[in-house]
C-alpha cells in the first residue's frame, strides 16, 4: 500500500478528478488514461488545468507555485514536500521556519552583523575622504607657502631697485654739485 501523500488533479481531457501521490511529476487520468506532466499548472483549489505557465490560477486566483524555504526553488503549490530537498512546504512549517525564535535570533544576528559590516565601510570610507582632505588641505598650504616666498623675493628685489636708483640720484646730485 503507497502510504505517500495524495492530491487531487482534475484532468484537463475528459475533467474527471484523480487521486495521486504528491511528489510524483505526472499523473494518468484513471478514466481516459492520459498521461500529463504536473509542471505548476494544476490549481490546488478547484483542480483546473492551464497551458500556460501562471502564477495564479485563471479559473479562481489561487497561488500556483510556492517558494521553498530551505532551497529557495519555486515548487508547485498543490505539492506537500519540495521536489528538490524534500523540506516540507506546508504554511506553517514555512511561517515557523522564516519567523520562529530561532530564525528571528539568526535573522537579528545577520542584521547586526550587516550593520557592523557595514559601520566598518563607512568608517574606512570616512577615513579614506578625510586622508583626501588632509591632501588637498596640505597642497593648498604648499601653494600658499610658495606665493609668500614668490612675493618676499619680489618685495626684496623692489627694494634693492629702490636702493639702487636712490644711489643713483645721490650719485647724480654729487655729481651735479661738484659740477657747478
Amino acid at each position: 500500500m503507497d502510504s505517500s501523500p495524495k492530491t487531487l488533479y482534475k484532468c484537463p481531457s475528459c475533467g474527471e478528478l484523480n487521486s495521486q501521490n504528491t511528489a510524483a511529476d505526472e499523473f494518468t487520468c484513471s478514466a481516459c488514461e492520459q498521461v500529463f506532466k504536473l509542471s505548476g499548472h494544476y490549481c490546488p483549489n478547484c483542480f483546473e488545468y492551464s497551458p500556460e505557465n501562471r502564477v495564479n490560477c485563471a479559473n479562481c486566483g489561487e497561488l500556483l507555485s510556492r517558494t521553498c524555504a530551505q532551497c529557495g526553488r519555486v515548487n508547485w503549490s498543490g505539492r506537500l514536500g519540495c521536489r528538490y530537498c524534500e523540506q516540507p512546504l506546508d504554511l506553517l512549517s514555512t511561517v515557523s521556519k522564516r519567523h520562529g525564535p530561532t530564525a528571528t535570533a539568526d535573522r537579528l544576528q545577520a542584521q547586526m552583523q550587516q550593520a557592523k559590516t557595514m559601520r566598518t565601510i563607512d568608517e574606512a570610507a570616512s577615513r579614506g575622504r578625510m586622508d583626501e582632505l588632509k591632501a588637498a588641505e596640505q597642497v593648498r598650504k604648499n601653494q600658499l607657502w610658495a606665493q609668500e616666498l614668490r612675493r618676499r623675493q619680489r618685495d626684496r628685489q623692489l627694494l634693492i631697485f629702490a636702493a639702487a636708483v636712490v644711489l643713483l640720484f645721490v650719485v647724480a646730485i654729487i655729481i651735479f654739485g661738484l659740477i657747478i
